[in-house]
């Protein structure tokens, strides 16, 4: 039997294509075309491959011994589902490292966006009295800042502030209690 018919009854018995079996000696799969059709003989770094994927010796692809086909023909089946499953391997890593990304990418948003959620944040209060009725608004602010996040509380007290030309607390709180103080009641702060 010529180089070319044994390569072509290794290449069916192991079930595989002339791709599969290019892809796995790293030849174009004319190549292994034209090997089993007997117009080119496999170097002999090809045959080194060949014997290689097929397991079995060198002498037995040059055929100065008689082949034996393996007990199991589905072999080279188990090295191609052994690639799929390092392929899927590779792709829940990347699903696994795209997952740790967005969370990072969430997490640096909920920080710059929501720092309350970090507890970054603390919430200052203004109680004011104008006329024995008693109005409150509660601000959040930056940790280490004077930065107003948020307001919330008595329309009363929040109609007189504009955070957009005042977003301190501090220069909140005396634009306020002055505005309170004319119209003869006061103004305390905690927080």
């Amino acid at each position: 039997m010529n180089i070319g018919k044994k390569i072509r009854m290794l290449r069916l018995n192991a079930h595989l294509t002339e791709q599969d079996l290019a892809i796995m000696v790293h030849v174009e799969p004319v190549t292994v075309v034209h090997w089993e059709n007997g117009r080119m003989i496999p170097t002999e770094n090809d045959i080194i491959a060949l014997a290689n994927a097929f397991h079995v010796s060198v002498d037995e692809i040059k055929g100065k011994k008689k082949v034996k086909l393996s007990g199991n023909p589905y072999k080279q089946k188990v090295r191609v589902g052994d690639a799929l499953k390092g392929a899927i391997k590779g792709i829940i890593k990347l699903i696994i490292v795209f997952a740790i990304v967005g969370l990072l990418i969430y997490g640096i948003y909920m920080f710059l966006v929501h720092p309350e959620v970090f507890k970054l944040s603390k919430t200052r209060t203004i109680t004011c009295t104008v006329k024995e009725t008693t109005y409150k608004i509660d601000m959040t602010t930056l940790f280490n800042s004077d930065e107003i996040m948020t307001a919330s509380g008595d329309k009363f007290l929040l109609d007189k502030i504009d955070l957009k030309k005042h977003p301190n607390f501090e220069d909140t709180y005396n634009l306020l209690e002055a505005k309170i103080i004319k119209e003869g009641g006061s103004c305390k702060k905690t927080g």
